[in-house]
């Protein structure tokens, strides 16, 4: 009965979000005052986020766990080598960066394990490792200056092209998997099982399970191996993250293009903005669009929120869940260190949020759409209060949860396209969508910071 009633709260709440609040004029006060202390205590008092979390944080996380998800409900039901849950995540990684990938990743097995939950101690939840070193290492790999080069297509011929397409899924595939194996080696030895954990092709995992037992035991004939249990404990390691990296190189390299073609088809115009039209590094320099403590924070606080969730829902080892908040608070200390100039990171985030709004402004206003959401939510809403009165829910309110499950699952999905179209009539519109054409001059002087919330 508690489940039902969060489920009826949380619909509650989206009714008021959506519809009531944003037309009392006491919210709209409240949403003026906010917005003018942010911009007079952002970047001193507070710190300053790197990316709008009004007009381009929701739509990229929601488009990616909308990917994860899909990824994994199709690849489930056919039994191979690829998983393809990992592709939202390199998306966001591309397009906001390695701690919002992070977040991402820290969200998605919750997602799936919520949607899928057959054995989601074992196959799902302890992988969110596997999730936030693909994040970071994406995120980290595509801050680099040849990644917005490479976006750009700044080079010329065939041969060219052709070389920098397979540099990147080098790169970002056989190099992503070997770092992503590390941490997947990890969660196989917490769980205490064989690499070939989870393999989705009962044939594949066992040929991997035969080429493990055969090194495993000719590492074990070595004469000069016998009396060292150290050596043999690296060996076996070594071993174990050479199988667990050859069965990851398909599923990486797949997800990291996968992701790449998201940035650039499903979100063309944060694709413009954040990678096409990112800020120029320093003479000489080889990264750009640097980020703050704030996000891996945020990332930090996901984790810790959900960890009682991932203890109940979990076989591995205890010591597996203390990684990631090593990993998180150590990104905190970096980005503290090498992170951007707040004063700089509002003044590019600025630039960008006015691009959106005179895009916006130049867009016929489709009241229909937010009627429409309105209406579903209402007959939601009704038709799980008629299944509570007729006891055809069961204790636990599996019916309602699946329900409304569904229900907010599709209208996340209308939410993306409606943004991806709109970027697309957007870019459209401008005629020329080159380099030429971004939104912020770096050479130009600070412009004064709008009240409004971005």
């Amino acid at each position: 009965m508690n489940v039902i009633v969060y489920i009826l709260a949380i619909i509650a709440y989206v009714l008021i979000i959506t519809h009531y609040l944003p037309r009392s004029v006491a919210w709209q006060k409240v949403i003026r005052t906010f917005g003018a202390l942010k911009v007079r205590w952002e970047g001193h008092r507070i710190p300053a986020s790197s990316y709008s979390l009004r007009y381009e944080v929701p739509a990229v996380v929601a488009a990616s766990l909308l990917l994860n998800l899909a990824g994994w409900g199709i690849t489930s039901r056919n039994p191979h080598i690829l998983y393809l849950d990992m592709a939202g995540t390199a998306a966001t990684a591309f397009l906001i960066g390695p701690w919002w990938a992070a977040t991402v990743g820290i969200i998605t097995p919750f997602v799936v394990a919520a949607i899928y939950p057959s054995e989601a101690s074992v196959i799902l939840t302890p992988w969110m490792l596997v999730h936030l070193a693909g994040g970071i290492f994406w995120g980290l790999m595509a801050r680099r200056n040849n990644f917005r080069r490479y976006v750009n297509g700044e080079h010329d011929g065939l041969f060219a092209q052709t070389k920098s397409n397979l540099s990147f899924l080098f790169w970002y595939g056989v190099v992503g998997a070997c770092v992503t194996a590390i941490a997947g080696s990890v969660v196989s030895l917490a769980l205490r099982d064989d690499p070939a954990i989870f393999a989705r092709s009962p044939d594949f995992a066992e040929k991997l399970q035969s080429v493990f037992a055969h090194g495993h035991d000719w590492i074990q004939t070595i004469p000069q191996f016998r009396g060292s249990a150290p050596l043999l404990l690296v060996l076996n390691g070594l071993l174990r993250w050479g199988i667990t990296t050859f069965r990851y190189i398909p599923d990486k390299t797949i997800s990291a293009a996968v992701g790449l073609l998201t940035a650039k088809y499903v979100l063309p115009l944060y694709e413009h903005t954040l990678i096409r039209c990112a800020s120029e590094p320093k003479p000489g320099g080889k990264y750009f669009r640097g980020d703050n403590w704030l996000t891996p924070a945020i990332a930090l606080f996901c984790y810790v929120v959900l960890l009682p969730w991932n203890l109940r829902h979990s076989a591995a080892a205890l010591w597996l869940w203390y990684i990631p908040v090593v990993l998180l608070t150590g990104a905190c200390l970096f980005e503290i260190v090498y992170g951007g100039n707040s004063q700089s990171l509002i003044k590019e985030r600025t630039g960008r949020v006015e691009f959106y709004l005179s895009a916006k402004n130049r867009m016929p206003r489709q009241e229909y759409f937010g009627a429409i959401v309105i209406a579903i939510l209402i007959a939601s809403l009704v038709f799980m209060i008629g299944l509570l009165l007729v006891n055809s829910i069961t204790a636990r309110g599996t019916v309602a949860f699946y329900f409304l499950g569904t229900v907010l699952t599709y209208l996340l999905a209308f939410y993306v396209m409606r943004v991806s179209m709109r970027q697309w009539v957007t870019l459209l519109s401008r005629g020329d969508i080159g380099v030429a054409s971004c939104p912020v001059n770096q050479n130009d002087e600070p412009q004064p910071v709008s009240s409004e919330p971005v």
